[in-house]
């Protein structure tokens, strides 16, 4: 019992470990090697004899549940939820269902990464196939976090190496999963020669593993530096955009009667100008009102962007029929306001509408409270992009740029340019605002393209088409950044072949699973045979 008792403690510790550098991102070695201890583990221990598989459940949920509460810990930073008008305790109940309850559905399926690797472990399966097995199965963990409403992929490996900005240039070839693959890979080779060399196996077994993790994780960063180095071939068009942060709280951006947002936007937006910005982003809902019934906003975007000589993309909403879209709009400084608005395709659930109101709300009724408006958001199906005198651009709202689909979809309809809108003053100043500007950057390296990112309560950034931030402004600052943007046609591998890694790390896990499992049964009818005509 209390061996057991230790196991699931150093699983828990590891994770807890590998999730570090999401909170301190100059730790991002750790990523690399808090999963090593995992694979030793469940390679030299010896069979269960009761209940395997439970068992291994249970250790890789030990792991992946410390890894959320670590990943997550911001929750905690939300309270008391004053934007919401909770009371105390219901504020305490929400920040404590989201903080263990997030982790604990990851952890759900997560955890099946260990299962399987138990399972290869009791199949005696080839040792040089482990660090294989293990790699394509965190790629799909992460690809399912990205699947249903339940799914959320904030907790990418390849966002734990932004500090390190080379180690992740590769995800403009298969995607941030491609990344996450490498650095489990290196963690599996680092494992097997630790095992040969506790085995007292060949040393040239334990040397090899060693350089094999040496070799990946060197060509992966001598390719990230190489990358860096070389600019883009494309040469489009450039000019100089500016993202602008109004720094308004929650409390502040919802109150009707605060109306000098509207100056606070157009002085910095002429601020911006007057330094040469000719394309000028404002964040989510901006303008707090419906576009199609407060008529004021085109002429108010409009004189702003004549007055300021550039051009404004602004956030708000609107009315279709009867549904209701979150949205942005593109206001040329020729010809004034499009009539193309670019709705948000993914919707924050909980914050912009209730997933299965009817049950949740019955069930826990304090959560309808939480969402910020008084019917739900619907969520757009498309692109949408705006067709500009400097190129096509593709926008983003807030929480569709943590899903790579959106992304990948616009620069194939045709975006030079990524322009990115989002609140996250409920955030405050916690590690949420961090990471969710680190998600940006994973996009603009995916795509291949720059992004400019305007935040209401920070953090504004200008991204290049590396994911090197050129300008960015702190959270809960007021101002502008700008910098130079360059309107790039030139497509990424990855924009190319999409998450083809992910589609061959499922192949890769169902053959090796296919294969093994047969050959288990092959080897059990051979073995009776022979028991048999022993017999006889």
């Amino acid at each position: 019992m209390r061996k057991s008792l230790l196991t699931y403690l150093l699983y828990a510790v590891c994770g807890a470990l590998c999730a570090v550098p999401y909170i301190w991102s100059k730790l991002w070695i750790f990523s690399w090697i808090a999963f090593v201890p995992v694979l030793i583990c469940e390679y030299v221990r010896e069979n269960d004899v009761k209940h395997p598989y439970i068992k291994a459940w249970l250790r890789g949920f030990c792991f992946f549940y410390a890894y959320g509460l670590i990943l997550f810990n911001w929750f905690t930073e939300l309270y008391p939820l004053d934007f919401a008008g909770f009371d105390p305790i219901s504020a305490l109940a929400v920040v404590l269902l989201a903080w263990l309850g997030i982790p604990l559905l990851q952890s759900l399926t997560a955890s099946f990464i260990v299962v399987m690797l138990c399972f290869f472990k009791r199949k005696n399966a080839k040792l040089i196939i482990y660090p294989l097995f293990a790699a394509c199965l965190w790629v799909i963990n992460e690809w399912v976090h990205t699947l249903t409403w339940l799914g959320l992929p904030w907790g990418r490996l390849a966002i734990g190496q932004i500090e390190k900005l080379s180690n992740i240039q590769s995800a403009s070839i298969f995607g941030s999963y491609f990344v996450a693959f490498i650095i489990i890979l290196t963690s599996g080779f680092l494992a097997l020669s630790i095992i040969t060399a506790y085995k007292k196996d060949s040393i040239k077994k334990t040397v090899a593993f060693f350089c094999c993790a040496l070799i990946i994780f060197s060509a992966n960063s001598i390719y990230g530096n190489l990358n860096l180095m070389f600019p883009s071939s494309d040469n489009g068009k450039k000019i100089t955009a500016a993202a602008i942060q109004g720094n308004f709280t929650t409390d502040e951006k919802w109150n009707e009667e605060i109306d000098n947002t509207f100056e606070i936007h157009k002085s910095l937006s002429l601020d911006a100008a007057n330094e040469g910005a000719q394309l000028i982003v404002w964040s989510e809902t901006a303008l707090p009102y419906r576009i199609n019934i407060v008529k004021w906003i085109d002429e108010y975007a409009e004189n702003i962007a004549f007055k300021a000589d550039a051009s404004l993309i602004i956030g708000c909403f609107e009315s279709v029929d009867n549904d209701f879209y979150n949205i942005t709009r593109y206001v040329s400084k020729g010809t004034g306001m499009c009539d193309k608005s670019y709705a948000k395709r993914k919707l924050v659930p909980f914050g912009e509408y209730i997933p299965l109101r009817g049950f949740i709300c019955k069930v826990l009724p304090f959560l309808d409270n939480i969402a910020m408006l008084d019917s739900d958001i619907v969520a757009g199906k498309d692109s949408s992009l705006f067709d500009t005198e400097y190129g096509k651009i593709g926008s983003l709202i807030c929480f569709d740029s943590v899903y790579e689909k959106n992304a990948l979809s616009s620069v194939r309809d045709g975006a030079e340019l990524l322009c990115i809108s989002t609140n996250d003053s409920w955030f405050g100043d916690s590690k949420a605002l961090y990471q969710h500007n680190a998600q940006a950057i994973l996009r603009s390296i995916e795509t291949g393209r720059y992004t400019v990112r305007a935040a209401n309560t920070g953090i504004s950034s200008i991204i290049t088409d590396k994911g090197e931030i050129s300008d960015m402004l702190p959270p809960l600052t007021r101002g502008y950044v700008t910098g130079e943007v360059e309107f790039i046609s030139e497509n990424t591998l990855y924009t190319t072949v999409g998450n083809i890694w992910v589609y061959l790390s499922i192949a890769c896990v169902v053959f090796l699973f296919a294969l093994y499992s047969i050959k288990d049964k092959i080897n059990g009818h051979i073995n009776k045979q022979s028991i048999r005509r022993k017999e006889y």
